[in-house]
């Protein structure tokens, strides 16, 4: 077992030296090449005084320009600190002051570093960092002594109502966690892996870039999700694996429901839930392609659990596998969902090699989120089965609290989406004085469909506590940079709706460009 993610890339560079490591639609680089450019980014950043254990964030989005300056930080032992090109400038100086960031390396296409100037930090855009300056200094001297528990990088949550948590995640926690993954997913040198997941985000860093060093597969990175750049990867550049959370195989399947792309083997389906009849769909474009879902979160490295290799079509979108290898899960009785015969569905806790060192600079929440025993507390709501597969039902957070009764938004969700012309929904709940909270439904639709049928229809499977008081229609929903839905800016929207008076009907509809 390799202590660091830079040993990894040293051995691909003896080992599979000249076979493609990274590649993009303009350029590619061995895994020779790679760890040469990547040496060299690391002595720039000591001949300008840069020390093991400082903090340099990295802006940009998906190239092979990211990959090669995220190794050369952590060759010097940097702590790269992966930032949202979507953060808006007031975002982005919160975050350089938490993380005590000194030095940011940005894309030449991101102008919001124009505007952050700080004589504390350093600005240094991607085209001012020269790969191919030749050092006096030995090569090997730019490679710090580093421990499989030092922090490997500082990653961010999604959290959209507060400014994101800073996770720390080690190296041994990064390393693990691909390794899990590569393995449920059969990768290796023969493959090649596209891409199209920010890797700011863990789940493109750990189940993207690092899954491919370890794998060995080569590595095909797409600068941001479109349809037309995920088409010619599979068709054109020949990759075989793909990865993403359900809206972006959903969007694809739109443009190219109708095509059969028999060229893919395997990839992961994560990050939000995916219905049965959803996920039949995508099969049909991938006749021959294993797509395994998987549950996991920032704090976890991702990946808490992936289904298993030969799980039949029919069971994989319901549960979301069994915990990998060094990783534990438990129910918490503390807040009870529901209870069934030998069913407890309570909050997820976890426990193992993969959960993250912590928030940095966050004491706080640190003392909230881990138990007094050590189990990290994910906020989601779930049960085990007697094989040990974990079913997620709701965010606790989201979960409706009405007469006292709880109410999970996706049990709803699920029913909602049987409807014929439902094309997204989500249910979440609105503040009500007597009741505590009232169900709201948002939809967005592909045909009209009334009210009146919605309800009578809901009827059919839900009590009558869990009905939707309000129906609010939107043309889309907005998202989080990942393709999650944006909860907080969908309640926002609902929220302001109400504040108008608008709610005097029960159907609020809304023309918007959320997106």
């Amino acid at each position: 077992m390799f202590v660091n993610i830079i040993e990894v890339l040293k051995n691909n560079a003896i080992k599979y030296a000249d076979n493609v490591a990274l590649e993009d639609e303009n350029k590619s680089l061995s895994w020779k090449e790679l760890d040469k450019s990547s040496d060299s980014i690391a002595q720039i950043f000591l001949k300008m005084g840069y020390e093991k254990g400082c903090h340099i964030g990295l802006s940009g989005k998906n190239s092979i320009r990211w990959a090669e300056i995220f190794l050369g930080i952590l060759k010097f032992g940097g702590i790269p600190v992966l930032l949202n090109t979507q953060w808006k400038t007031c975002e982005l100086k919160k975050i350089v002051e938490h993380c005590d960031i000194e030095c940011i390396i940005y894309d030449d296409n991101i102008t919001t570093m124009n505007k952050l100037c700080s004589d504390k930090v350093k600005y240094i855009c991607f085209s001012e960092v020269k790969d191919n300056i030749v050092f006096s200094c030995d090569i090997k001297a730019c490679n710090a002594d580093i421990n499989a528990k030092d922090t490997a990088c500082i990653i961010f949550t999604s959290g959209s109502t507060s400014m994101p948590k800073a996770v720390m995640l080690s190296h041994e926690n990064i390393l693990s966690n691909s390794s899990s993954i590569v393995k449920a997913l059969h990768w290796n040198s023969e493959d090649k892996m596209c891409i199209c997941v920010p890797m700011f985000h863990c789940f493109g860093l750990t189940a993207g870039l690092i899954s491919g060093i370890v794998s060995k597969a080569c590595v095909y990175i797409i600068g941001d999700f479109r349809n037309k750049k995920v088409f010619e990867a599979i068709t054109t550049k020949k990759c075989n694996i793909l990865s993403g959370v359900p809206s972006m195989f959903l969007i694809f399947y739109e443009k190219y429901g109708d095509r059969r792309f028999f060229g893919l083997k395997s990839g992961i389906i994560a990050g939000s839930p995916i219905l049965l009849n959803d996920y039949r769909k995508i099969l049909a474009m991938f006749p021959k392609m294993k797509l395994l879902t998987s549950y996991g979160q920032s704090e976890t490295s991702p990946c808490v659990t992936v289904s298993d290799w030969d799980t039949d079509i029919e069971n994989m979108p319901i549960h979301c596998g069994k915990a990998i290898e060094g990783v534990s899960v438990k129910i918490d009785s503390d807040f009870v969902l529901k209870e069934g015969e030998n069913i407890l569905c309570g909050e997820v806790l976890v426990k193992g090699i993969n959960v993250m060192q912590g928030y940095y600079n966050n004491p706080i929440e640190n003392e909230k989120i881990f138990t007094n025993d050590g189990w990290l507390r994910t906020g989601d709501l779930g049960y085990l089965d007697s094989e040990g597969n974990l079913y997620i039902k709701a965010r606790k957070k989201d979960v409706i609290i009405k007469l006292g009764e709880k109410i999970s938004p996706m049990e709803i969700e699920e029913v909602v989406y049987k409807i014929d012309g439902i094309k997204h929904a989500k249910v979440c709940g609105i503040p009500e004085k007597i009741v505590q909270e009232e169900v709201a439904l948002c939809i967005v639709t592909d045909r009209e469909i009334s009210d009146e049928y919605i309800i009578e229809y809901l009827k059919q499977y839900l009590s009558e506590y869990k009905l939707p008081k309000k129906i609010f229609r939107f043309d889309s929903f907005p998202s989080t940079s990942n393709g999650k839905i944006d909860i907080a800016a969908l309640k926002n929207k609902i929220n302001r709706i109400l504040d108008k008076g608008e709610n005097q009907c029960q159907n609020a509809i809304l023309q918007n460009n959320m997106n």
